[in-house]
């Protein structure tokens, strides 16, 4: 049985969309498939990080980004291990006003000119990291990497990158 029949033979309350194994062998699409038709707003009780709700439709996601007042991205908005002293503040993880303050501050550096002065770096940066990828089996996917390689450390260099060019 793979993982994938796995999490759809379960009752719908027991499906896990946490269980690393489904992203590794890239059986994810069918769980989520499943989650938007049934239970597009999904509790999931028990999990290797602790209870958690999935939304999987993209109007109900918008309604809850939307929705400041009854839902919070303080805490982050991801699951997995961290230390409870750990912070890294960024604004995906602030509610308004905050949240704008910051959003406010990095609109520049993607807006449509800007993105397309830095379009020959992006294009450098996103073959580099496809080169990267098809040498790698599927399986081993970003997680093998060091913070050091290029692979994780891509992303925060490109921001660092438009940050210096004025914006």
């Amino acid at each position: 049985m793979t993982i994938v029949d796995d999490q759809m033979s379960r009752p719908i309350e027991a499906i896990d969309v946490s269980d690393p194994g489904l992203y590794e062998a890239d059986l994810w699409r069918p769980v989520f498939a499943r989650l938007r038709n049934e239970a597009p707003i999904h509790y999931c009780a028990d999990s290797a990080f602790g209870p958690f709700w999935s939304v999987t439709r993209f109007e109900d996601i918008m309604a809850v980004d939307s929705n400041h007042e009854a839902f919070s991205s303080v805490g982050g908005v991801s699951i997995g291990d961290r230390k409870p002293d750990f912070e890294a503040p960024n604004f995906i993880s602030m509610d308004p006003p905050k949240h704008d303050a910051q959003r406010m501050s990095v609109t520049p550096a993607v807006a449509p000119m800007q993105l397309q002065k830095m379009e020959p770096l992006i294009r450098q940066r996103v073959q580099q990291l496809l080169m990267i990828c098809q040498k790698e089996p599927r399986s081993t996917g970003w997680t093998k990497y060091p913070l050091s390689s290029p692979l994780r450390c891509s992303q925060p260099c490109l921001i660092s990158r438009l940050k210096s060019v004025g914006v």
